[in-house]
C-alpha cells in the first residue's frame, strides 16, 4: 500500500463527490437523449401494473407465474405507478430512472471514497470513476428500465466489505448481500465468489469465517420476507424465467461436456465484457475486438502478474469467476448483455491499478506508459459510448416506438378477447396489445415452456395453434419448413422500417437494430374473424 511522498488524502476529498455527480449527470443525460426503454422493462412492468390495478403480481390476470427476475425492478415501478395516478408507464419509468441514477452515483461515490482510503492517492480513484461512467452497458442498463444500477451499488459495497475484511465488516456485507438478492436471483453467485475471495485474501484469517457466517445471517434475515412470500404466492421462490433458461442447457449435468463447453465459451465471455451489446451482429469497427481483448485480458492476467497488489488480485480473480459464470449461462447460446456489468466492474478495478503496478516494476517511465495505456482504453470506451448512445436513440425512435409498439397497438384493435398471440420479443407487443401472450421460449407462459425445449418454435406453434403469430422473416422461413402448419395461417400485415434505417447516414450497431426492423403478422385461418375493437392503443 502506498505510504510516503504521495498527495494527502485530504486534498482529494472532493473526488468522490465529483465522481458521483458525473455519474448521475451522464446517466441522466443518456436517458434524456435516448429515452431508451429495454423491452424486458415492459415485461416486468406489466406485472407492476397488474399488482396496482388489483390483478396480482402477475403478467396475465389469473395466472400466477413468477415471470420477472428482480424484486426491486418490479416493486419500485409499481410504487411509482401507484403514486403517479396509474395513467401511463412513463411517469413511473422516469421516477425509476431517477432513483437508478442516484444508485449509480452512490456506487461511484462509495468506490472512489474507498479507493482513496486504500491507496491514499487519487490516480486509481480517478481512473475507476472514468471507466465506470464510460462503460456503455453499465450506464445503458442502469437507465433503460433494468436493475443494473442497484446491482452495481450492492456489488461495490460487497466487494469493499470483503476487501476490508468480513470479520469487521460483516454488517455491511450482510446488507450488500441481501441487496444483491433483492436485485437479482443470481446475486448468490457473486455473494459466494466474494465470500470465498474475502476469506482467501483476509488480512486476519481467524475471524473471517465467523464474519462470513454473521454476514450470511444478516442477508438471510433481510431477504427471507421476499423469499417466503414468493414461495407461498407462486409455489416456488425461483423466478420462472430462470427455470426456463436453465432448462435450455441440456448438457450441464454431463460434467465432461459441461466443463469443455464452458471453457470453449470463456473467450466469448472475455470478448463481450467490454464490447457493445450484441456487437457480434455487426456494424462495429474492427478495433472493437482488439480493445475488448486487451482490456479484458489485462484484468484477467493481473492476478498472476508480479508486483500486483492484494485488492487488484482479488478483483482480478473476481473478474475470472464472473467470466466463468458468463461462460456457463452462455453455454448453449450467446451471453445476454445485461449480465456483463458485474464482470466489467471487477475488471475496471483492475484496470485502474495499471499505473501503480507499472511504478513497482520500473518507476522511471513505466508508470507513464501505463497511464497512456489507460488513456487509450478510456478513449476507446468514450468512442463506443457515444456511438452506442446514437444507436439506442435510433433503436428507440425507429424500432421500438416506430415498429414494435405499433404492432402492439395494431393487435389491440384487432385481436378479440381470448385470442392468443405467439411471438418471441414480448416486451412492447405484449404490453401495448394487452393480449393473451404465448411467448417463446415461455418465460411467462408455462404451456409454452413445457414444450419449447423439445419442440422448438415451429413445433410449439403446431401444438398450441395460437390465433396470431408475430414473426421475424427468419422465423417465418423456419415455419415454412412445416407446410401443414404454415398453410394454416394467412399473412395479414407487415411492419417494416428497414428502408427508414437504411436511409440513415450513420447507424452504429446496424446488425442489432436491423434484427427488429421487420415483423410479419399472421392469423390462423381456422379462427373466427375478430370484430374490430373500438378505440386505438396509446404509446404509454
Amino acid at each position: 500500500m502506498p505510504e510516503a511522498g504521495l498527495k494527502p488524502l485530504e486534498t482529494s476529498a472532493r473526488i468522490p463527490l465529483l465522481g458521483a455527480g458525473a455519474a448521475f449527470t451522464i446517466a441522466a443525460a443518456y436517458a434524456l437523449i435516448t429515452n431508451h426503454v429495454w423491452e424486458d422493462y415492459l415485461i416486468t412492468f406489466r406485472h407492476s401494473r397488474n399488482l396496482v390495478e388489483g390483478y396480482g403480481l402477475v403478467y396475465q390476470a389469473g395466472e400466477r407465474v413468477h415471470g420477472f427476475t428482480s424484486p426491486i425492478n418490479v416493486l419500485l415501478p409499481a410504487l411509482f405507478y401507484w403514486l403517479f395516478g396509474q395513467v401511463s408507464y412513463f411517469p413511473a419509468l422516469w421516477a425509476y430512472r431517477f432513483v437508478s441514477a442516484l444508485a449509480f452515483g452512490g456506487a461511484v461515490w462509495w468506490l472512489l471514497r474507498w479507493t482513496l482510503k486504500y491507496d491514499r492517492t487519487p490516480a486509481a480513484a480517478i481512473l475507476c470513476g472514468l471507466y465506470l461512467v464510460l462503460d456503455f452497458k453499465t450506464v445503458s442498463f442502469s437507465m433503460n428500465g433494468q436493475e443494473t444500477a442497484f446491482l452495481l451499488l450492492f456489488l461495490v459495497l460487497a466487494f469493499t466489505a470483503a476487501a476490508d475484511g468480513l470479520d469487521s465488516n460483516w454488517r455491511l456485507a450482510g446488507v450488500a448481500w441481501a441487496g444483491l438478492m433483492w436485485t437479482r436471483p443470481d446475486g448468490c453467485v457473486y455473494i459466494v465468489a466474494l465470500a470465498l475471495l474475502g476469506c482467501l485474501f483476509a488480512k486476519r484469517k481467524r475471524g473471517e469465517l465467523t464474519g462470513t457466517v454473521k454476514a450470511a445471517s444478516v442477508c438471510t434475515v433481510l431477504y427471507l420476507p421476499w423469499f417466503t412470500w414468493a414461495w407461498i404466492y407462486y409455489g416456488s421462490p425461483v423466478p420462472f424465467p430462470a427455470m426456463v433458461k436453465s432448462s435450455m442447457f441440456p448438457g450441464t449435468l454431463r460434467l465432461t461436456g459441461y466443463v469443455s463447453g464452458v471453457f470453449a465459451n470463456f473467450p466469448t465471455a472475455l470478448l463481450w465484457t467490454y464490447a457493445p451489446p450484441y456487437w457480434h451482429l455487426g456494424g462495429w469497427p474492427g478495433w472493437v475486438e482488439l480493445f475488448s481483448y486487451v482490456a479484458g485480458g489485462f484484468a484477467l492476467l493481473y492476478a498472476v502478474l508480479p508486483g500486483g497488489d492484494r485488492v487488484g488480485r482479488m478483483a482480478s480473480l473476481a473478474f475470472s469467476l464472473s467470466l466463468l459464470y458468463m461462460a456457463y449461462i452462455g453455454y448453449t447460446s450467446y451471453i445476454f448483455p445485461w449480465y456483463l456489468p458485474p464482470a466489467a466492474f471487477f475488471g475496471i478495478v483492475v484496470l485502474s491499478r495499471a499505473p501503480a503496478l507499472a511504478s513497482r516494476w520500473a518507476p522511471a517511465g513505466a508508470a507513464k506508459a501505463a497511464l497512456g495505456f489507460n488513456i487509450v482504453l478510456l478513449a476507446a470506451m468514450a468512442s463506443l459510448f457515444v456511438a452506442g448512445t446514437i444507436e439506442m436513440r435510433i433503436q428507440q425512435d425507429v424500432v421500438e416506438f416506430g415498429n414494435r409498439a405499433r404492432i402492439g397497438d395494431w393487435l389491440k384493435e384487432r385481436a378479440a378477447p381470448g385470442e392468443t398471440v405467439f411471438l418471441e420479443p414480448i416486451g412492447y407487443v405484449g404490453y401495448y396489445s394487452e393480449a393473451k401472450i404465448l411467448d417463446f421460449p415461455g418465460i411467462v407462459t408455462p404451456e409454452v415452456a413445457a414444450i419449447s425445449r423439445t419442440l422448438g418454435m415451429t413445433g410449439s406453434i403446431e401444438r398450441l395453434r395460437p390465433d396470431w403469430l408475430v414473426l421475424r422473416p427468419s422465423e417465418e422461413d423456419a415455419l415454412k419448413q412445416n407446410r401443414s402448419v404454415y398453410e394454416d395461417y394467412e399473412l395479414i400485415e407487415v411492419f417494416d422500417v428497414t428502408r427508414e434505417l437504411k436511409d440513415l447516414n450513420y447507424l452504429p450497431g446496424e446488425g442489432y437494430v436491423m434484427n427488429a426492423a421487420k415483423f410479419l403478422i399472421f392469423r390462423r385461418k381456422a379462427s373466427p374473424r375478430s370484430a374490430l375493437l373500438h378505440g386505438r392503443g396509446s404509446f404509454g
